[in-house]
């Protein structure tokens, strides 16, 4: 009796070199399924569990406003046009001063405020800072041409403003075009 057993297929008796074909098929793929799980886990545990929801407060027919909400949405938030009657009352609530006011008033979930088309990564970095820094909102006055939603062949320069504690007024971002 041979040390090693013969492999069949059918009738016919595989040779050694097929066996180790068919060994090294079997390795790859075993590699490449636990590879594939792994990086599966791996982002599954990085991803955000779900995206921050912002409700908008504007006019239904405002298309700068729809373009802003287009633009957030495609980089990482959930959108809602919030109740009109509501949009007098947030901006009280959240004691935006009428110089600072915009087409739109915004608010991400946890409170954060948005007053006008700010850009959705400095929406992203004020909403890491919150925790260290007090932020409680970031606005950008006007409809500024260049700005998200308000797209334009002749932009602007702009500023984010950051709104801290006691209603204290800062630049948080520059962006120049």
């Amino acid at each position: 009796m041979r040390p090693f057993a013969q492999y069949r297929v059918g009738a016919r008796a595989l040779s050694r070199r097929e066996r180790d074909v068919q060994r090294d098929i079997r390795v790859i793929l075993t590699i490449a399924v636990l590879v594939g799980v792994s990086a599966w886990t791996l982002l599954s545990v990085l991803a955000p569990r779900s995206k921050p929801m912002v409700t908008v407060y504007a006019h239904a027919d405002c298309n700068s406003c729809l373009r802003w909400m287009q633009h957030i949405a495609a980089r990482g938030f959930r959108t809602q046009l919030g109740p009109r009657p509501d949009w007098s009352a947030v901006r009280a609530e959240l004691a935006v001063a009428p110089a600072y006011g915009s087409s739109f008033t915004a608010v991400v979930d946890g409170g954060l405020l948005i007053e006008g088309p700010v850009p959705a990564r400095d929406i992203h970095r004020a909403l890491k800072l919150r925790s260290s820094y007090d932020v409680r909102g970031l606005i950008v006055q006007g409809v500024p041409r260049g700005s998200p939603g308000a797209d334009s062949a002749l932009p602007e320069d702009y500023l984010v403003l950051l709104v801290g504690d006691g209603g204290r007024i800062e630049t948080f971002a520059e962006h120049e075009h």
